[in-house]
């Protein structure tokens, strides 16, 4: 993807934070890597990343722990 779908602006590397509140316990990730629209700031997250987050996510459920923030690295 070259340009932003919403505005037709250029994507720039950068980091978002991405939460997660599942009702029983909240997971926040923080320096997330993303692509960023310089024009409109709509964030997009490939999928090899989307994947890792999802690995994370289950991880933190499977703690039970209440709520926990974490790095994305």
């Amino acid at each position: 993807m070259k340009n932003c779908p919403i505005c037709g602006g250029d994507f720039e590397p950068g980091f978002t934070t991405i939460s997660n509140d599942t009702g029983e316990n909240l997971t926040v990730l923080r320096k997330v890597p993303a692509m960023i629209c310089s024009n409109c700031g709509e964030e997009f997250i490939e999928n090899n990343v989307v994947k890792q987050i999802e690995e994370k996510l289950n991880s933190s459920k499977i703690k039970n722990s209440q709520i926990e923030i974490l790095a994305y690295n």
